[in-house]
Formats: structure tokens, C-alpha cells, sequence
């Protein structure tokens, strides 16, 4: 659709496309996946490289293993996800949007998104900022530049902090035509998921930011085993390096064979013995330490002080090995293999901030549900947690594997300073343990903390039954922001009822945003005049998706009315 055209009207108003052009009130839980807090410059948009100039491997594409000590990537192969890729790639380009690549490390995600990038938009000015980068300044940064441009999130959840990817920057990012490109691992999108499923749909504004994010992405996954039909068309390929891959890759995918995912996985694991029968017990601690470190809630660059410390509780009763320096084993683990990759990699690409295991690794020990983690390792881990963001997330992850001394200690020292996220966890976890009135008084600490803080919602109250009665409480007495928080519940659970309830309590203590989300519930039902006052008042309050539902509304009945035997309320939309 151009500029300025109406919209025609259709017996269907399409809720997940509505416009967002202005500010989101309520963006949500911040979930902050990185664990060093910095400004990092971004440059102007005329001295990004092209598409067509942009190193793959640069970008987070792994290398294929080499046979002749050339790091260069073969021949792209096309992949039966490829036209589909093409088409959604078209889709965010013409329209602005998130396109997410899901896949297992390994399965060639970042490779087939990128090379689609570079085939449909070589011309594009690309930017791949650093993970830690502010990303509320892209809007502005791109907004007076004349080309076209392309934003790079490879590993989303590296960008999904407070100053990240926000539903406010990727709605101002699409309003300029700007598409985002991203990939995120099987096991991670898992994690996130749960966070954001049975939310409130994402046409309510003020749902939560990562909910939204996620809904208003186009999501492709990538298998890692190739179909026949893949393997056919790679048989045609002479790179030595496919020929290679068809003749051994055996149960693996294509991909995960050339980036030496399995043989790394071997090395690894075949590596805790003793030294005297060419052993790397010590580097073997080490990679596993970096693994357990990443789930444990540290997800950022892992300081060589952590791994120094922390390896050594993967070496107890070990003794007998004869472990090798730290030193050495450090060598071991970053050396470079099969021409491709090593099992100890940058975790940043800012030098000296820390290293992770080679992502192929994680994901697999994920899958293989093999890893252990050792008591101990919680505590070091808290004691090198660098922001708050971080030690909150320590302490969920210890929390759900009852690791419960160490939750609340993290807890505590932030609660204590004011942290209203980790008031909550200490008052769930004092609830579970049967002291009601030590917590309901961190509730009550919780509930203030967050209302007077703009850049979070009570959304955390509604996942525990203690929280949502403190929320109707503070509702019923007058409380409106509380009041929107229960009908997002409500609503995203089928609760329609209570949900439409709660935003009415919203709505006439003058709540706008929840003014117009009961206007679109309403119209929804077919209340097409009550829906047209809220959304009025919505709008008169300066809410400017309000604006655009109330001509969507208005446009419909209009329509409506023009019909033979047909009234203003004749039904649901």
C-alpha cells in the first residue's frame, strides 16, 4: 500500500499488523542478555560497507573446515528453505519487520539468511553492531540518510537489553523501511519462548516488550540435516571441501560436518584423560566450565579470571590425570582446528572482553542432556556477575535448579538497593517457603518499585497467584497501571471476560492505552459504537495507534452501513 492511501475496508481488521507509530507505554520486563554494560558508538549510516563488500565470517558465519589451510567459505548450496527465505527477506525489505533464522548451531542458519541478504540486497549500507551496542539511537541515526539499509542481529538475544532491540525501535526501524535480520539458536529461542507465550496478543499496546519482539518477527527455521534433494544438489558442487562433507559427513548435517562441529565434540570429550596417554583433563574443565557458566544465567563474554577459576570444580578427584598448566590447556582449547574453528572462541568481538565454548558445543550438550554442573560453581559465578541485570538472571536459573541459597543472596544485595524485579523473586521465593509475611512485605516493596518506574511493568506479578491478588488489590483500590497489567493476563490466558473488566477499570480512571485496547476488544465483539468512543478518547489522549484503529473502525462501519439489511452493530469484525 502507498503512502497516504486508505486502507479498503473488509469484514476483517487485521489485529497482529496493526500500526504502532508512536511511543509503547508499558514496554515490559527489560531482559538484558549481555553482561557488560557500554556505550558503543555507532557510526553514520554513509560509512557502513556494503552487503556485497561484508565478510561472512566476520558476521558470525562459521568457516568450513580446510584442507589446504585456505580459510574461505565454499559454494553456497540452495537449501530447500531458500525460496521461502527469499520471500520473507522481500517482505521485511518492502515493509520494514524482524526476520528471524532458527536453527541448531551448526545448521547453516547464519550462512542461508546471509547469503540471501547479499543476493536480494548487495546494495544496502549493512551495520552489525557489536552485542552491548545502544540501539535507541538507530532510528534516529538512519532517519535523514537518502539509501537503503540493513541491521545484522546475528545471536538476537545479545541484543535484547534495555537499550536494545525494544518493540519501540523495531516499529520506528520498520516505519523507515528498514529491515532487521537475525538468527537465535533452537536451544535459546526455547529458553525465551516460555517468557513470551500466553501473553497478552500483540494488537494491545503496552504488552511485553519481548512478547511483542517476537510477535512481530517472521521466524524461518533452518533444519540441520539435509533433505535428498539438498544432498543432490550438493553432489553437483566440485569444491573439494563438499565433496569432502558428502563422503563423511554420515549422520550429521552437511553444515554441522563443515564447521567441525562433531569432530570438535569429539575432541572435547575425549579429551579427560590422563595426560600421559595424550590426555587435556585441564582443557577439558575448562570448556566445560565455559558451557555451564553460559546456563547458569552469565551470558555474556566469560572473563579468563572466571574460567581460571572456575574450572578447577570440573577437576576434583582428578588428581590421577596429571592435569596440565592452565596455561597450556588455555593453548589447547583456542587453537585452531580443521581450518575452521576452535573450541575456545571470542565472546565478543571486542578483544579482551572474554571467550565462550564454540556455540556447536553448548547447543549440543544442551541436546545431549549430559552436563553437569558442580555445586560450588553458583558462587563463583555470582561473586563475577558484573550488573544487576546479571546477578538476577544467577539467581533464576539457580532458583530452578534449586539452587536456593544462591538465589537469595543474589536476590537479597539487589533487593536491598532498590531492584523491584529481584523484590519479586525474593517474595516468590518466601512464599514457596511458607513465610507469608516476610513475603508479602517484599511484594508491597515490589509493587511501589515498579510503579514508579516507567521502563518496567508488574508483569512479573502475574505468574505467581500471590501476585496477581496483590495487583486486583491495589486494582480495586483505584490503581489503573495495575489494572492494565491484570487484563493483559487475563486476556493472553482466554480470560476475555476479566480481561475486558480490567482494562474497563483502566479505561475510566483514565488509562489511554488500556482505553484503546478495550476499543479493540470490543470492536472485536462487534460493540462497534461503544468500541468507537473508547477508542476516541484513546486517541484524544494522544495515543496514535488509536488514530489508525479509529479510521480502521470507522471505515468498517461506513461499509457496513452502505449494505442492505446491515446495522452499525451488526456484528464482530
Amino acid at each position: 500500500m502507498k503512502e497516504g492511501e486508505e486502507r479498503p475496508a473488509h469484514d476483517h481488521l487485521e489485529f497482529r499488523n496493526n500500526s504502532f507509530n508512536g511511543p509503547f507505554l508499558g514496554t515490559g520486563v527489560q531482559y538484558n542478555f549481555t553482561s557488560i554494560a557500554t556505550e558503543i558508538e555507532i557510526p553514520d549510516p554513509r560509512r557502513w560497507e556494503k552487503v556485497r563488500a561484508a565478510d561472512q565470517i566476520a558476521m558470525g558465519v562459521h568457516a568450513a573446515r580446510s584442507l589446504d589451510g585456505n580459510i574461505s567459505l565454499p559454494p553456497y548450496i540452495w537449501r530447500d528453505h531458500d525460496d521461502l527465505l527469499e520471500e520473507n527477506v522481500s517482505q521485511v525489505n518492502t515493509q520494514g519487520g524482524l526476520l528471524i533464522a532458527v536453527g541448531d548451531s551448526g545448521a547453516g542458519k547464519s550462512r542461508s539468511l546471509f547469503s540471501a541478504m547479499q543476493r536480494l540486497l548487495p546494495r544496502h549500507r549493512l551495520l552489525a553492531p557489536p552485542h552491548g551496542a545502544n540501539l535507541q539511537i538507530l532510528p534516529s541515526h538512519i532517519q535523514g540518510y537518502k539509501g537503503d539499509c540493513v541491521i545484522w542481529l546475528d545471536d538476537l538475544e545479545g541484543y535484547l537489553g534495555p537499550q536494545g532491540l525494544q518493540p519501540t525501535v523495531l516499529t520506528a526501524l520498520a516505519n523507515l523501511r528498514v529491515p532487521v535480520l537475525a538468527t537465535m539458536s533452537d536451544a535459546m529461542y526455547e529458553k525465551l519462548r516460555p517468557l513470551a507465550k500466553n501473553r497478552a496478543p500483540a494488537f494491545l499496546l503496552g504488552a511485553p516488550a519481548l512478547a511483542q519482539v517476537l510477535d512481530m518477527a517472521l521466524l524461518i527455521h533452518i533444519e540441520r540435516e539435509w533433505t535428498s534433494a539438498e544432498l543432490e544438489r550438493a553432489a553437483g558442487c566440485t569444491d573439494v571441501r563438499i565433496q569432502e562433507a558428502l563422503e563423511h559427513h554420515g549422520p550429521y548435517g552437511l553444515a554441522e560436518y563443515l564447521t567441525a562441529g562433531p569432530d570438535l565434540w569429539s575432541l572435547w570429550k575425549g579429551a579427560r584423560r590422563s595426560t600421559h596417554s595424550g590426555g587435556h583433563p585441564r582443557g577439558h574443565a575448562i570448556i566445560a566450565s565455559a558451557i555451564a557458566i553460559a546456563r547458569m544465567g552469565f551470558l555474556g563474554p566469560i572473563p579468563p579470571g572466571l574460567l581460571h577459576e572456575a574450572h578447577t570444580h570440573y577437576l576434583e578427584s582428578s588428581a590421577h590425570l596429571a592435569p596440565e598448566s592452565f596455561e597450556s590447556a588455555m593453548e589447547w582449547c583456542k587453537e585452531f582446528r580443521y581450518g575452521a574453528t576452535s573450541l575456545l572462541v571470542h565472546g565478543s568481538p571486542i578483544a579482551g572482553w572474554g571467550w565462550k565454548a564454540f556455540p556447536y558445543l553448548a547447543d549440543r550438550s544442551d541436546r545431549s542432556g549430559t552436563h553437569d554442573t558442580p555445586r560450588g560453581l553458583w558462587e563463583v559465578v555470582l561473586n563475577h556477575a558484573r550488573t544487576d541485570r546479571n546477578r538476577l538472571l544467577i539467581g533464576q536459573a539457580a532458583y530452578a535448579s534449586g539452587e536456593h541459597r544462591i538465589a537469595g543472596d543474589a536476590w537479597t544485595e539487589l533487593a536491598e538497593r532498590g531492584n523491584p524485579e529481584a523484590m519479586f523473586e525474593l517474595g516468590v521465593m518466601l512464599a514457596d517457603k511458607g513465610e507469608e509475611e516476610q513475603a508479602d512485605a517484599w511484594f508491597d516493596k515490589a509493587t511501589d518499585a515498579f510503579c514508579t518506574r516507567a521502563t518496567f511493568t508488574l508483569d512479573p506479578f502475574t505468574a505467581s497467584e500471590q501476585g496477581i491478588w496483590l495487583l486486583q488489590q491495589r486494582a480495586e483500590a483505584g490503581d489503573s497501571y495495575a489494572a492494565r497489567e491484570l487484563a493483559h493476563h487475563f486476556v493472553s490466558w482466554g480470560e476475555l471476560a476479566e480481561g475486558e473488566r480490567y482494562f474497563r477499570i483502566a479505561a475510566e480512571r483514565g488509562d489511554d492505552v488500556a482505553a484503546n485496547n478495550l476499543g479493540m476488544m470490543l470492536a472485536a465483539r462487534g460493540e462497534m459504537a461503544d468500541s468507537e468512543k473508547w477508542l476516541r478518547k484513546a486517541d484524544s489522549g494522544g495515543i496514535e495507534a488509536a488514530s489508525h484503529n479509529l479510521k480502521q473502525i470507522q471505515s468498517f462501519m461506513k461499509s457496513r452501513a452502505r449494505r442492505p439489511g446491515h446495522s452499525k452493530e451488526s456484528g464482530p469484525i
